[in-house]
């Protein structure tokens, strides 16, 4: 309903005036899996009575336009698409409970489904994480299944580097005891706090000016800055706009995850 626009159609109808803006979007297969089976139609049980939604119902081509704006955007590469978890499980929790099959699993028919969807040819390196938190023992998920790079919380980064002047404005390689290796680089957590602020504006003066902030302190240092929102946020329509708008500021250049990793590359010697 654009009178009452979901959270994907908010992002895809308010990218759309802006050629020249790169964006990285997490999506759910299984919900991208959804979508495309009801683009044939479906039934849906209502008041206790079971109506049919046809190919010509205003619902399901709905559905097919959203669908297709995702699948236009991914083709076009101006949406990059990194897959979650095929239900977006918890691959920490996965792992911590010993169901290693399940945890290779989600992201194995995770990307199948996304690949299947949107005719992709494969090669997908790049997974997001829920809450993006990643345990010692999940690495292996990952490094098995394909899996080299990801986004994971500036807490995180924190916990491993405690005394360390290092900052989060650059990829980092992590590995675990077994010698798997996954590449990752740490949302800074003020600038993507102000994706999930309220007021478009604020939203806007908080991630401009944390940008800013960072850029002054080290302006021959390339940096790179990852907003990335929290699951919880759910911005407006004005806000995405607004933000979108903001990012087209000549001294900001947006990439792909893959692009990130490749301007501030991780250092040979990994975190433990």
């Amino acid at each position: 309903d654009v009178n009452a626009p979901g959270l994907y159609y908010r992002h895809l109808s308010t990218i759309s005036p802006y050629s020249g803006l790169q964006v990285t979007m997490a999506v759910t297969p299984l919900l991208m899996e959804q979508m495309a089976d009801m683009r044939d139609g479906y039934r849906v049980a209502t008041n206790g009575k079971i109506e049919s939604k046809t190919e010509s119902s205003q619902e399901v081509k709905d559905v097919s336009a959203v669908f297709d704006r995702f699948a236009e955007f991914f083709s076009s590469k101006q949406i990059s698409l990194l897959p979650a978890p095929y239900s977006l499980a918890s691959l920490s929790f996965l792992a911590d409970n010993g169901w290693d099959v399940d945890g290779r699993l989600q992201i194995s028919r995770g990307l199948d489904t996304l690949n299947n969807a949107f005719e992709l040819s494969g090669g997908q390196e790049s997974l997001a994480l829920p809450n993006f938190t990643l345990s010692a023992d999940s690495i292996a998920y990952l490094a098995e299944e394909g899996i080299q790079n990801t986004i994971l919380d500036e807490g995180l980064f924190r916990r491993l580097l405690p005394q360390e002047t290092e900052d989060v404005y650059k990829a980092y390689r992590l590995q675990d005891s077994e010698g798997n290796r996954i590449s990752a680089v740490f949302r800074d957590s003020k600038a993507s706090e102000a994706l999930g602020i309220d007021s478009s504006d604020e939203a806007v003066q908080r991630l401009m000016g944390r940008l800013a902030e960072i850029y002054l302190s080290q302006p021959q240092r390339q940096k790179i800055v990852v907003a990335a929102a929290d699951i919880r946020a759910k911005p407006s329509q004005e806000l995405l706009g607004n933000l979108y708008g903001a990012l087209q500021a000549s001294w900001i250049r947006t990439v792909t995850l893959k692009e990130a990793i490749e301007l501030a590359p991780p250092a040979s010697k990994p975190l433990m």
